[in-house]
């Protein structure tokens, strides 16, 4: 009737930047990467693959585009008390 909202596309395009993978290639330099939803449907260079009519895109000129990177060390196998309570493992003074 006239109040429907507009479908908002899920497709995005990050053009322009430099794509550092994670497989050890060379960087992509002027990147084009479409993202549909939470999925990424096809990598390569601007001129290469086409840009979705649907698509937002997104400038990421003069950037790096990459995959997130998490810090993964963590000391969560190490008890709380002896520390917390009795220093390293008992020791409570180095001189």
């Amino acid at each position: 009737m006239g109040t429907e909202k507009p479908k908002t596309s899920n497709v995005k395009a990050i053009k322009g930047g430099t794509l550092i993978d994670s497989t050890g290639n060379e960087p992509i330099r002027n990147s084009l990467v479409i993202i549909e939803g939470s999925k990424i449907i096809e990598v390569g260079q601007v001129g290469q693959i086409k840009i979705p009519s649907n698509a937002k895109v997104i400038d990421a000129s003069g950037r790096v585009v990459m995959p997130g990177i998490i810090d993964c060390h963590t000391h969560i196998s190490f008890p709380v008390t002896p520390f917390a309570t009795t220093g390293f493992w008992g020791v409570k003074t180095a001189i």
